[in-house]
C-alpha cells in the first residue's frame, strides 16, 4: 500500500519482510530509507559500522564503493538470491580484517563506544583495543 506525505515522500509497506518495514522514498534526491519499529538489530549494525569507520577512515568509502558497485550490477538483493547490502558490507569488514587492517571486535568493546580508542590514541597506540581485563 503506498502513502504520500506533504513533501512528496512515497512510502512502501513491504509485508513479505521477516520484520515488517516501511520504505520511504524522496522522489526529488532518490534517497532512500527503510523503518522499522521494536527492531533492534539495525541499532547494534550501526554501531558495528561506526565502531570500525572510527578506527579506520577508509571503512566507509570501501563499505558504499562495494554496495553501490553490487548495486549497479543488480546483485545485491537477497530475496532474489544474491547478497544483500548488509551482506556486502560485512564482507568488506571480513576482507579488512582478514587483511589485518581492521581488529575483530567483540560486544565488550563495542560497548566501550570509542572511548577505548581515544585512551589508545592518547597513550600513542592508534592499534590498540582496550578489552575488559586486557589494561595496559
Amino acid at each position: 500500500k503506498h502513502l504520500r506525505f506533504r513533501h512528496h515522500i512515497t512510502s512502501l509497506a513491504v509485508l513479505t519482510a521477516r520484520v515488517p518495514v516501511v520504505r520511504l522514498r524522496d522522489p526529488a534526491t532518490g534517497v532512500c530509507a527503510d523503518l522499522s519499529v521494536q527492531n533492534t538489530l539495525p541499532v547494534v549494525r550501526s554501531q558495528l559500522f561506526k565502531e570500525y569507520s572510527s578506527i579506520d577512515s577508509r571503512v566507509r568509502p570501501l563499505v558504499m564503493l562495494v554496495k553501490a558497485w553490487a548495486q549497479a550490477r543488480g546483485i545485491n538483493s537477497s530475496p532474489l538470491g544474491t547478497l544483500s547490502s548488509f551482506g556486502y558490507s560485512i564482507l568488506v569488514l571480513h576482507f579488512l580484517q582478514h587483511l589485518k587492517i581492521l581488529p575483530v571486535l567483540t560486544d565488550a568493546t563495542l560497548s566501550l563506544r570509542g572511548s577505548s580508542r581515544q585512551r589508545a590514541l592518547a597513550a600513542g597506540r592508534p592499534g590498540f583495543l582496550e578489552l575488559p581485563g586486557n589494561s595496559p
